[in-house]
């Protein structure tokens, strides 16, 4: 009798078991439904709810301006955005949706916390939205194109190209997905792949990569390679913040050594000299100051030699130390012949890399090409239509 009793108990207590792991599972799911369903509403509402026809487009344009002119380093942070917002797709879900500056998962990717630029723009972007009614995604399409003018380039929007310059891109709370952005390792071949997988010719995404001229491990040169001093002079036109195509040129002469495993290099840098560089990164007094004291904050009481590890080695002592990433050194080999057993791909981009480092122009209206088809990859669109300036 006692164990018919525990036999019943037994099944009994299975039983409830199952049922609530069934209950589970469907919670689970009715969850994930009502999730997606939500998602799926949100986006329907932005989509319906925003009017790019009732933006007046001038504002957004003079408010991007105006951030430039607090801080310069607003530019090619803007132009990193676009891009970074743009190139994040896959087959499934992605694209130029305003989720870099508005999920804290894309915030907070390794690709997006470098100088933690995303964190700075965010209040900036959504500022400028707020005030002028326009998606996140417009922002930083239109702040990007403003930024090359701004540091000197053409204007995107007046130059004459087969793409006209669309807005009314709806905004998303949807992280795009993980891994979509180049890599900072691709050789040409990886190169070439990837430029295609995301709809954009070899040359397109060949002239989207002049824009490398703005990196910060530029420090304080001029564009003539000689050193702005902060601390009697602006600095506000050295190389990182001037638009030009010196990168082309740069890749292009200087003999480097690509490894697959950084080697340990040593630089003789002081700290005054560190500081400087520091200095160097930002126009504005609140930012310089931030950056300056971060820097200071690593760096001992007395002067150290400073040791690091790369990958791309430099072999001239007029550039000691290669400012790009590994993928700009692989171009650069490509348009110094000095890839072996070269590919019609390697054959191409050095076409393309020669011809931008000598013809300005001609780089400026490809690139003006590029961003306009790049800031329209995956666009979810309200109303399409042509900026009206």
């Amino acid at each position: 009798m006692a164990i018919l009793i525990v036999e019943k108990v037994l099944i009994h207590t299975s039983h409830t078991r199952m049922c609530s792991k069934y209950a589970v599972i469907i919670i689970t799911w009715a969850l994930l439904f009502l999730y997606v369903a939500n998602v799926a509403l949100s986006r329907k509402l932005l989509i319906d709810n925003y009017d790019p026809t009732k933006v007046k487009w001038s504002i957004v344009v003079q408010s991007c301006n105006e951030a430039f002119a607090f801080e310069k380093r607003y530019a090619n942070f803007f132009i990193r955005t676009s891009a970074h917002d743009s190139l994040a797709f896959d087959s499934k879900s992605g694209g130029a949706d305003g989720s870099v500056l508005l999920t804290e998962d894309e915030l907070s990717r390794p690709e997006n916390t470098y100088d933690q630029f995303t964190y700075k723009l965010s209040p900036i972007a959504k500022k400028i939205a707020d005030r002028t009614r326009a998606s996140v995604a417009d922002v930083i399409a239109v702040c990007g194109a403003v930024a090359v003018e701004y540091l000197g380039g053409p204007n995107i929007f007046k130059i004459n190209t087969p793409t006209p310059f669309y807005v009314g891109r709806t905004d998303t709370n949807v992280p795009n997905p993980h891994k979509q952005l180049a890599k900072a390792s691709l050789n040409t071949t990886q190169f070439a792949s990837f430029a295609q997988d995301k709809g954009l010719t070899l040359q397109e995404m060949t002239a989207l990569m002049g824009s490398h001229v703005l990196i910060d491990d530029q420090n304080c040169k001029n564009n003539d390679d000689t050193e702005c001093d902060p601390t009697t002079e602006r600095c506000d036109r050295i190389k990182m913040f001037s638009w030009s195509n010196l990168y082309y040129k740069d890749v292009c002469t200087m003999p480097t050594q690509i490894y697959m495993h950084a080697i340990e290099t040593v630089e003789n840098i002081t700290k005054a000299q560190q500081k400087k560089n520091a200095m160097c990164r930002y126009t504005s007094q609140k930012l310089k100051g931030e950056q300056v004291t971060e820097v200071l904050a690593d760096l001992g009481p007395v002067d150290t030699i400073r040791t690091g590890y790369q990958n791309v080695i430099v072999e001239t002592k007029e550039h000691p130390v290669w400012p790009y990433t590994i993928n700009d050194a692989y171009l650069g080999n490509a348009c110094q012949n000095k890839t072996l057993l070269p590919q019609e791909t390697d054959l191409a981009i050095a076409s393309h890399m020669k011809t931008f480092a000598t013809n300005s122009v001609l780089w400026n209206s490809i690139y003006a090409e590029a961003y306009k088809k790049m800031i329209s990859l995956r666009a979810v669109w309200s109303n399409k239509i042509q900026i009206p300036l």
